[in-house]
């Protein structure tokens, strides 16, 4: 796919949001990327190795990618967001709902204040409930608005059902449907 210019930003530069970036950057979903981090020194070494990666990817085209801050949100067509605290050994995703929530509504209200009119994918824990957070922050449309939800259950369950079958992966037609983490169901 090419880009056509579009400019994705990152809130939130740990192990998932840098995960999806290099990925992103690999199949040139953008032109332009923005990395934000609560703690900015995170944001600019992962700028800094991202950049390194970019420059032996053998692709021709220009790509940008800074540390930035919220206003760079005003101008791109998508912000993901995958910020959070990490989780604690033996703590379920909903266990960190108070401390999250805090950090998802601020992070709304300053996206809301950059005035970002795109399309937000988010991907921080527990996740269906800090979407609904997130939302209701900003009052954006449900359709811009979307959580990762089960996706990640859902490929691990192939995965593994794949791995007892001897199959590949793309063959098992499986799902886990509701809340991600422990209450979700196979379907």
């Amino acid at each position: 796919m090419k880009n056509n210019g579009r400019k994705v930003v990152l809130v939130g530069c740990g192990a998932v949001g840098t995960s999806f970036l290099y990925s992103a950057i690999n199949q040139q979903l953008a032109q332009h990327y923005v990395l934000i981090d609560v703690f900015k020194n995170a944001a600019e070494g992962n700028t800094i190795d991202l950049a390194d990666t970019m420059a032996v990817l053998g692709d021709n085209s220009f790509t940008s990618i800074k540390a930035g801050d919220y206003s760079d949100c005003k101008d791109a067509d998508v912000v993901v967001i995958t910020a959070g605290r990490p989780q604690k050994e033996g703590e379920t995703r909903l266990a960190m709902v108070a401390d999250n929530a805090k950090i998802m509504k601020d992070i709304a209200e300053q996206i809301k204040k950059s005035g970002f009119k795109g399309v937000t994918i988010i991907a921080s824990n527990p996740v269906d409930v800090l979407t609904a957070v997130y939302q209701e922050v900003t009052g954006f449309d449900a359709h811009s608005v979307v959580g990762s939800g089960t996706t990640l259950d859902s490929a691990r369950l192939r995965r593994l059902v794949a791995e007892k079958l001897n199959v590949a992966p793309q063959a098992v037609n499986a799902f886990l449907v509701g809340e991600h983490g422990d209450s979700s169901v196979a379907a």
